[in-house]
């Protein structure tokens, strides 16, 4: 059970961006006190790079020994009991975790070196006898300071025990902590008495997620309210690759900060300058996607952002099983930041690079400052290629302890929606070695076996049963993979540069945003059929090369498109930098009150497509026997700009039910507001005609049945 195995628990200071993005030569100026040392150095060397580390590992000892509480930004101490009294065990589901930590009180420097030596859980029981394991994480405090334009990490004191979690039901819990520590020669052992708490009724403002219960194409609240996330990819503060476009949006033209916070007020339109701003560039975005009412944002935990462990000769990182402070410092932040702002955060937990010697890759020395992979047998780990990461049983052991970490330090948190296993999985070892050259049919088994693995981890252990799932950069692949059972939800790219020549997909040449959009929906991933949410994980013109004109032609479009199709979110625009820098947020703001005017559980929604008279006139969305659906626009619109037509004609719209009544609301795709309203009447073979009027150059339609028909049907 969760923690029972304690390898993982622990850290170490530093961290920061990587090097491999062209600024090796600034971070490695910015760093902080170097890590520990790798489990294969002798004691002699230990000692020798850190002359008080036997000094660590008996204040870990007397550490352990010592109990406290935090609660609202307090610590109290009693000498191992715990006072009760209603602030600290009023807790809401999610809203208020308990918080229960164990300080070391040796006057000399932190514990960091503390995995294998320590365990630290929370043994848990619920009002209907659930029961957890639950572990502790260890963590050092560090500030994230800005100045000289760059935010840095800094220690700030000893570092500490910490245990949270939240209880995933209301009602009476009682719970323990439980610790013991390898010190020399001896066990030692202590755990604290039994306390109980009262959880109440009410549920966190962010209440958790998960897959429906009565219908699993869709996610829902832990209240079983419907839940839509809709909102872009922040991967990190910076991508390089953004910078062509950024300064084909910005032009000649310095930008205009005047009014700004001090912080931004000398941000260009590079990536380097937002990367400069560190967690501060999330202050910025998670503000503008409130404003704009999106609720969603993917991150990814990697080398560069909020990666907690790599190879210990990089930025600060102490190699296998010593876990970046600095990085989780950051991803804290993150975290906080985005509750403050009511966004959910899907956490990608490793990238496709960290075990790809191809795509990306980063298991090599790449001659710019990356070491390469720690779990490279080149830098002392388990793996003779980025294949065995998947296939060794000691490369899933250290695996699994950063995942133990990760669960430990971040679990509690309500409003962290999701796991993604990995980005981008058919460019990684064992799939690029067994599976690559197999387009449509590749299959690798091992893969599929850590998958599977990975799936059942999470099962076992997350009292909040998150969905969990995986990305791959090509939907066409791994389709025997996505059939696995347990996965939370479909992700994978729709950029419309898969439809170029030499690729072909998506619907090929011709095919447009539209096509691309219904055509992973209907062909690779179809809801109705994988009992799952479909989510696009990334999408915007082409994967590389865009114009400033494409990426605004097709936020808009593919917001409304994917409005309008039975996807289970409006996710994965990828190009966050560029939409800050064209100020184009409020395009999810237009778009909100369309997407959520109506619940689609139950309702059996299929993707559809209208005919209209006028061939300039293009028209798709969702249909079932009581709810459609529909995007409208002028052919082309999700390439370039187009006129108003003045007279549009009528779009038909099959209903199958003779004589049934709907009422059809008209959206305003600018304003995002409904501005007509009136009832139809089905024709004698089923269909309804609306007359579309103006069209300037695009509307949204939703009809919903308003009576059933003469005849009974639904």
């Amino acid at each position: 059970t969760l923690g029972q195995r304690t390898d993982g628990d622990q850290g170490s200071g530093g961290g920061g961006r990587a090097a491999r993005r062209g600024h090796g030569d600034d971070l490695r100026e910015r760093r902080g006190p170097i890590g520990p040392l790798e489990e294969d150095g002798t004691d002699e060397d230990r000692h020798r790079a850190h002359p008080r580390d036997h000094q660590r590992h008996e204040g870990c000892a007397a550490g352990l020994r010592t109990v406290a509480i935090e609660a609202d930004q307090k610590v109290r101490r009693d000498r191992g009991q715990v006072e009760e009294d209603e602030e600290h065990h009023e807790i809401a589901r999610g809203r208020q975790p308990h918080h229960r930590q164990h300080e070391h009180d040796h006057p000399g420097p932190e514990p960091s070196c503390v995995h294998d030596r320590s365990s630290l859980v929370g043994e848990v029981e619920g009002p209907a006898g659930q029961g957890y394991t639950y572990p502790a994480y260890w963590a050092e405090p560090f500030t994230l300071a800005f100045a000289e334009g760059v935010e840095r990490a800094l220690p700030t004191g000893c570092g500490a025990w910490h245990w949270r979690f939240s209880p995933p039901a209301a009602g009476l819990w009682r719970w323990r902590l439980r610790a013991r520590v390898r010190w020399r020669e001896q066990i030692l052992s202590a755990e604290t008495s039994w306390q109980t708490c009262m959880v109440p009724e009410r549920l966190p403002l962010l209440q958790p997620v998960r897959q429906g219960l009565k219908d699993p194409r869709w996610f829902e609240r832990s209240d079983d309210s419907w839940w839509y996330p809709i909102g872009p990819n922040l991967r990190s503060p910076s991508d390089t690759r953004q910078d062509r476009v950024l300064r084909q949006q910005a032009g000649t033209q310095a930008p205009d900060r005047r009014g700004e916070p001090r912080t931004y007020q000398t941000l260009g339109w590079t990536s380097a300058e937002f990367e400069s701003l560190g967690t501060r560039a999330y202050e910025r975005w998670f503000s503008r996607m409130e404003q704009a009412r999106m609720n969603w944002a993917r991150v990814w935990m990697c080398p560069w952002w909020c990666g907690l462990e790599w190879s210990r000769q990089w930025d600060e990182f102490g190699g296998l099983k010593v876990y970046n402070q600095a990085a989780a410092a950051r991803l804290d932040r993150v975290m906080e930041l985005a509750a403050q702002h009511g966004v959910y955060v899907q956490l990608e937990l490793q990238n496709h690079g960290m075990t790809s010697s191809t795509v990306d890759q980063q298991w090599d020395p790449d001659g710019r400052g990356n070491p390469g992979s720690p779990y490279s047998r080149r830098n002392g780990g388990p793996c003779a290629s980025p294949a065995e990461f998947y296939r060794r049983e000691e490369a899933w052991i250290i695996h699994e302890q950063r995942l133990r970490y990760t669960l430990a330090r971040w679990g509690h948190l309500s409003h962290l929606a999701a796991f993604v296993l990995t980005s981008e999985m058919e460019f990684t070892g064992d799939w690029q070695e067994r599976a690559f050259a197999n387009q449509d049919g590749g299959h690798a088994e091992a893969t599929a076996a850590w998958v599977r693995r990975s799936l059942r981890w999470f099962a076992e252990r997350d009292p909040q049963q998150r969905p969990v799932s995986m990305h791959f950069s090509h939907p066409w692949r791994g389709h025997r993979l996505w059939r696995e059972p347990g996965l939370g939800f479909s992700n994978s790219n729709a950029y419309t540069g898969f439809q170029e020549r030499g690729i072909q997909r998506l619907g090929g040449p011709g095919a447009g945003l539209d096509g691309a959009l219904q055509f992973y929906l209907d062909q690779h991933f179809p809801p109705w059929e994988l009992k799952r949410p479909t989510l696009i994980g990334e999408w915007g013109g082409h994967w590389d090369r865009n114009t400033p004109e494409i990426l605004g032609q097709e936020l808009h479009t593919g917001l409304w498109l994917q409005a309008a199709l039975p996807y289970g979110g409006n996710t994965g625009f990828w190009w966050w930098l560029w939409m800050d820098v064209a100020d184009t947020w409020n395009e999810y703001r237009a778009v909100v009150d369309f997407a959520t005017a109506n619940d689609p559980r139950g309702r059996n929604l299929r993707s559809a497509r209208a005919k209209a008279s006028n061939p300039q006139v293009e028209a798709v969305g969702a249909a079932s026997a009581e709810l459609h659906r529909y995007y409208v626009w002028i052919a082309g619109l999700d390439r370039t700009p187009r006129s108003a037509l003045a007279e549009a004609g009528t779009l038909r719209i099959v209903t199958g039910q003779p004589g049934s009544r709907w009422m059809v609301e008209r959206w305003n795709c600018h304003t995002g507001m409904a501005s007509d309203r009136r009832e139809y009447t089905a024709e004698a073979d089923g269909t309804l005609t609306l007359t579309l009027g103006e069209l300037d150059p695009d509307a949204a339609f939703t009809l919903r049945r308003s009576a059933p028909t003469a005849a009974g049907s639904r």
